[in-house]
């Protein structure tokens, strides 16, 4: 998950995160 070092909310939400793809667009 290393989206989770970009991402702050990927902390609590990484599942949530990744399926937005908020930190990818």
């Amino acid at each position: 998950v290393a989206i989770a070092h970009e991402c702050p909310a990927a902390e609590w939400a990484t599942v949530e995160v990744r399926a937005l793809g908020p930190c990818y667009g």
